[in-house]
């Protein structure tokens, strides 16, 4: 797939994983991902930027622990389809912000 012609492959390839696997583990990897979202609101190490908490760094933490249930494919696309929900939870709860798109 050109990845130039279509900047959302990321959302084909998640879809396609999701078909195939079924994700029979929904459900404990969701709690497990938020689990992993209450530790990263209070961790001193996250960084801030202008105030809010690195999302990236919540991306990190979330694979990390995923790679001890999963291989690191299904970990990564584990962690795309869980980290839009989380942060829509983080910008809720202040601890992200919206940045516009350009």
């Amino acid at each position: 797939m050109d990845k130039q012609k279509n900047p959302e492959w990321w959302k084909d390839e998640l879809f396609r994983w999701i078909e195939h696997t079924r994700w029979p583990t929904i459900e404990a990897d969701t709690r497990l991902a938020f689990k992993v979202y209450e530790q990263w609101k209070t961790r001193s190490d996250v960084p801030q930027y202008a105030g809010y908490r690195c999302l990236e760094k919540l991306m990190e933490m979330i694979r990390t622990v995923l790679l001890e249930r999963h291989n690191y494919h299904d970990a990564s696309m584990i962690t795309v389809a869980l980290i839009a929900p989380i942060t829509l939870k983080a910008r809720r709860e202040g601890y992200a912000r919206q940045i516009p798109i350009q």
